[in-house]
């Protein structure tokens, strides 16, 4: 579906929340706030070439000076000043001949008051160009990422956990050295959930859980994109460095994010709790963009919820348009750097080249007045997206999130995953508390490693002696081996299997006793 179908709008002007059934290339006239100094477009979108037309208002009376440009560190593309009395109303006329869209910026009397208008932003496309071999480097890294160990840490926190939901804070191996931190939160409900990863905003704040989509029915997965203890501020010579990372794209600050990323989704993929189908990424301004390549690169992935992304459209600076944060481009050109590797190696995480391999259903949030993740370079990407698309347009917004988005993404969820919010969820009265356990996921059956190699251990611990079956089954419910028949001893019992000749996929150890019945899932990776 492309930008031009009839997709939902959220007019960010208005003081209401107003659904449409209209293309979000047709949008009402701006309205004055009543400020002392306002200025805003008689419409939020305009045709190419079309006369866009400026209102300024002012109750006070002197100078007014204005500067009109594609977005903050665009060059300006027109300036000028007049006389505006109080009450009065002037109108500043001019026109963009190409998809986009402007900001105009007034000044009187030391206030400033800024105002951004669209230009066929259904038609914006990226300017730089895909390399040829996206497919193939990220195809190998995650290969290579594969290829590592977990090596899990899981630690229950009580202090984060409450009635709805129980919270365990995680650390699990990267690429480089490195690992992938952050939070794990469980609904209480019976399962099994879908699953909500949300990636986080730029900073070097500590990363806490996302518990209120756990209360609400979904697992939840909250990370940190730096190799630090996501409890913890990261120190500045840590975070983003390199300062010049990006000039390699294999040393690039943010691979280890996108990767470490999946990780942690293959990981959510052992887990019994989670139903293997359901899974949703989001994130705004920097998470944005990073759900955006998560999206992209894993066709696990079946919802994308991005508000303001960053990383999009790098290129545009070099046509002296707006490019998306972090602005590499535009740095690099600015201070010396060969200009040409620049582009090459940042267009590796281009969030529109991603977005173009997305094929499951969005919700996209673009701020009229965003001067840091500027709203051209954010439809670039949604653009790109060939799925289903809604769109909430921040017409009088910039880089905040408008409070109004929150609900927006709450129904979108609601509406496109089997969540069961707490307390409505069924079968309360079967769950066990585990609310005290102060380690792991309450279980009598672990499997290692997980992903699973050729020689693997199912560790048992029971209470007490008894008849054991245990069993091996593909992800369509089809058995496919028996493990283990027999009577095992009462503590832990340690029993190895081969699973070399396994193709690649997701598989299911179910063990079961005359009274009990536990399954867990584990993933089986390419052979290296």
């Amino acid at each position: 579906m492309n930008c031009q179908t009839l997709l939902t709008s959220l007019l960010l002007l208005l003081p209401i929340l107003i659904f449409s059934q209209r293309s979000p290339c047709d949008m009402p006239d701006s309205a004055d706030p009543g400020t002392k100094l306002w200025a805003g477009p008689e419409k939020a979108m305009y045709y190419q070439g079309q006369e866009i037309k400026f209102k300024v208002t002012s109750n006070e009376t002197g100078t007014v000076e204005y500067t009109i440009r594609e977005s903050k560190r665009s060059p300006v593309l027109e300036t000028g000043s007049f006389q505006l009395k109080a009450g009065e109303t002037h109108y500043i006329r001019t026109k963009l001949n190409a998809p986009g869209f402007l900001e105009l910026s007034v000044t009187q009397n030391w206030k400033t008051h800024r105002s951004g208008v669209a230009v066929d932003p259904c038609e914006i496309r990226a300017y730089g160009d895909e390399p040829s071999d996206f497919d193939s480097f990220w195809d190998a890294a995650m290969q290579r990422a594969r290829s590592i160990a977990h090596n899990v840490s899981l630690t229950y926190r009580g202090d984060k956990s409450d009635a709805s939901q129980r919270s365990y804070k995680f650390r699990i191996d990267n690429i480089d050295q490195k690992f992938i931190s952050g939070w794990i939160s469980i609904p209480t409900c019976s399962g099994p959930y879908p699953a909500i990863v949300r990636l986080p905003s730029y900073g070097r704040e500590p990363v806490g859980p996302a518990s209120h989509f756990a209360s609400e029915g979904a697992i939840a997965i909250a990370l940190s994109v730096h190799s630090y203890d996501a409890e913890k501020k990261v120190p500045k010579e840590v975070a983003y460095q390199p300062e010049d990372h990006y000039m390699d794209r294999n040393r690039n600050y943010f691979k280890a994010a996108v990767l470490g990323t999946i990780r942690a989704i293959d990981y959510l993929e052992t887990m019994p709790e989670y139903d293997g189908r359901n899974l949703a990424v989001t994130g705004v301004s920097q998470g944005g963009g990073l759900a955006i390549m998560v999206a992209g690169l894993d066709p696990r992935v079946q919802l994308l919820v991005q508000s303001q992304a960053a990383f999009c459209d790098h290129a545009g600076a070099m046509e002296d348009h707006p490019s998306g944060f972090p602005y590499w481009v535009k740095n690099g050109r600015d201070t010396g750097k060969d200009i040409n590797k620049v582009l090459r190696e940042t267009a590796y995480y281009d969030a529109v080249f991603f977005a173009r391999r997305f094929q499951g259903k969005s919700l996209h949030v673009v701020g009229y007045k965003d001067d840091v993740c500027p709203p051209s370079t954010v439809f670039a990407a949604i653009n790109a997206i060939p799925g289903d698309k809604k769109m909430l347009h921040g017409t009088a917004t910039g880089h905040e999130s408008h409070p109004d988005f929150w609900p927006v993404r709450r129904e979108f969820f609601a509406e496109n995953l089997p969540v069961s919010p707490y307390p409505e969820c069924p079968d309360q009265s079967t769950l066990t508390d585990t609310s005290n356990d102060p380690g792991v996921l309450p279980s009598s059956l672990r499997t290692y490693p997980n992903p699973i190699s050729s020689t693997n251990r199912i560790e048992l611990e029971l209470n007490e002696s008894r008849e054991v079956d245990i069993s091996l089954w593909n992800s369509q419910g089809i058995a496919l081996a028996n493990l283990y028949s027999g009577k095992v001893p009462a503590g832990v019992t340690h029993l190895d299997w081969d699973a070399g000749e396994l193709p690649p996929g997701v598989y299911l150890i179910r063990m079961s006793t005359p009274d009990t019945e536990i399954v867990k899932r584990v993933l089986k990776m390419n052979n290296h």
